[in-house]
């Protein structure tokens, strides 16, 4: 064999195993490696937009403490006197507690009154429930209901996923409660869904 051709043997030999080589060197160890670093990006990811969405969760359930366990609402429960609607239900204080529908509920469930935001063009829109009663999977036990405890978590509604904060209508000291429970919702809606993703960082579609 010709030294030319042996060069080129060798070459090809060299060529071949570094390529083996590479080959099982990105399979074993780049490969995983990467893998694992998309995996912590994605739990990371997860963590933020957790946090995020648990924020916005405990801003409607703080709201619905202040709210619940105030004398006016507490009147207005038994009652549902126009002055409380008229001084105190509108788009801007809707926005202020961060909900999109208070209603008042007896202690089965059972939605006595509603309010939700009119729609753009002015109209009263219709309940995210559309039932008469609070899913029963969403509503605790009636003797869970005690002043200062409140409920929440995540709904399904007509319309899409939602925040649901609930809390036993009580007076401001929290010693004269009434069988009602003050309900709040708010939507997760695009405008909430970049509101997470601006606190977390991350884009969530």
């Amino acid at each position: 064999m010709r030294l030319f051709q042996k060069i080129t043997v060798t070459l090809l030999v060299t060529i071949t195993v570094a390529a083996a080589i590479a080959i099982v060197a990105v399979a074993l160890i780049f490969m995983p490696q990467y893998e694992q670093m998309d995996r912590n990006a994605a739990l990371a990811t997860a963590v933020r937009v957790n946090g995020a969405l648990l924020r916005e969760i405990q801003i409607t359930t703080s709201a619905s403490g202040d709210w619940g366990n105030w004398d006016d609402t507490r009147k207005f429960s038994m009652n549902q006197n126009k002055d409380f609607i008229e001084t105190n239900l509108s788009p801007d204080a809707m926005t202020a507690i961060h909900s999109d529908e208070l209603m008042i509920a007896d202690l089965e469930g059972r939605i006595l009154f509603q309010y939700r935001v009119p729609s753009s063009a002015g109209n009263a829109q219709v309940s995210f429930i559309r039932s008469q009663f609070i899913p029963k999977q969403h509503w605790p036990n009636k003797s869970g209901f005690k002043p200062k405890i409140k409920f929440s978590g995540l709904i399904a509604t007509a319309e899409g996923p939602a925040i649901i904060a609930m809390t036993r209508v009580t007076d401001s000291l929290f010693t004269n409660p009434v069988e009602r429970v003050l309900v709040l919702i708010k939507l997760l809606d695009d405008k909430v869904a970049r509101t997470i993703q601006n606190q977390s960082g991350s884009k969530l579609f």
